[in-house]
Order: C-alpha cells, then sequence, then structure tokens
C-alpha cells in the first residue's frame, strides 16, 4: 500500500519500546521484591508510566523512610543517613 511503506518500521520501533520497558518494569519488581529499594525505584522511574510503577516507587519509597525511621529509634544515625541518601561530607 502505497503511503505506508515504513509502517512495518514503526511497528518493530514499538515493539522493541514495549518489550524495553517490560524488562526495565520486570527489574524494578524484582528489586523490589528483594528489598532493594533505591534501586527499585531508580528502575521504575525509567519505565513510568508504565502499569503499576508509581504505585510501587511510592511504596519503596516508604519503605526506604521505615528503614531509616528504624535506624534512628535504635540511634544507628550513620544507617538512618544512608537510608535517606544523605550525603554527611556534604553536610559537614
Amino acid at each position: 500500500m502505497k503511503g505506508y511503506s515504513d509502517s512495518s518500521e514503526y511497528v518493530d520501533t514499538i515493539s522493541s519500546i514495549i518489550t524495553e520497558r517490560q524488562q526495565t518494569y520486570d527489574r524494578a519488581l524484582n528489586y523490589f521484591q528483594k528489598g532493594q529499594y533505591a534501586n527499585a525505584i531508580e528502575e521504575f522511574a525509567k519505565c513510568l508510566p508504565y502499569a503499576d510503577s508509581q504505585d510501587y516507587t511510592d511504596k519503596a519509597s516508604e519503605k526506604i523512610y521505615q528503614k531509616a525511621e528504624e535506624a534512628q529509634k535504635s540511634e544507628d544515625y550513620k544507617k538512618a543517613k544512608e537510608f535517606l541518601g544523605v550525603d554527611t561530607k556534604r553536610i559537614l
């Protein structure tokens, strides 16, 4: 059909993008399930708004905050800062 000569290229490109997003999402979900929340957030951010990436990003952020809060309560301030991504060298 005239005018549709590049359609197959577009279909291939779209298919490749979908596959890549699914792989990124799967990798992010794997990090989340292993409790590697910072890595999960980083990967979910790459595939937003794919599926429920935002929900998992929010959940992972909450988990990190909870871990930091627990570390703070046990007076492990260094670990709390690490969970929150605070660079103590920049603060001091």
